[in-house]
Formats: C-alpha cells, sequence, structure tokens
C-alpha cells in the first residue's frame, strides 16, 4: 500500500501539483482504497479520474496495475460505506 500511495504523491506533483491533492489509505471491511481528496467539483474529479487511469501503470505499479479499480466516490457516499 505504501508503495501506491507514493506513486500517487509523485503523479500528483508532477501532474496536478497546484491542486494540492492529498492520498490517505482507508480501510473498510478488509479492503485497502486509497481516499484521494479534496476537488473543488466533479470536473475537477473527472479530470483527475481519466488522467489517473490513463497513467495506472506509472502511479500503481505494473504488478498492481490489473488489481486497481479507480472510482469516483461523493463525500456523502463514502460515509455510508464506512
Amino acid at each position: 500500500m505504501s508503495d501506491i500511495i507514493t506513486g500517487i504523491q509523485k503523479f500528483n506533483k508532477k501532474n496536478f501539483n497546484e491542486m494540492k491533492i492529498k492520498a490517505n489509505p482507508v480501510f473498510i471491511d478488509g479492503f485497502a482504497i486509497v481516499q484521494i481528496k479534496k476537488f473543488e467539483g466533479i470536473t475537477d474529479a473527472k479530470a483527475y479520474f481519466t488522467a489517473l487511469q490513463a497513467n495506472a501503470t506509472e502511479v500503481v505499479g505494473e504488478s498492481n496495475v490489473d488489481k486497481a479499480s479507480f472510482f469516483i466516490i461523493a463525500p456523502s457516499n463514502l460515509k455510508l460505506m464506512k
């Protein structure tokens, strides 16, 4: 998990440094989730999501890319999952 967080942080610094995005590990029912926040709105979240998916191998690493899934989850919905 720490390698993935590091990859996300490097990706953020290189591509989205001005947005000051934070990545935090969250564990829900035995699943590891990386919560990435905070976006001004859905347009910023979608742009980030698209860039993250396009660079998935660089971000999560070759050995993890097949295991990784990416989703946009609103804060209100994340609270329901916890």
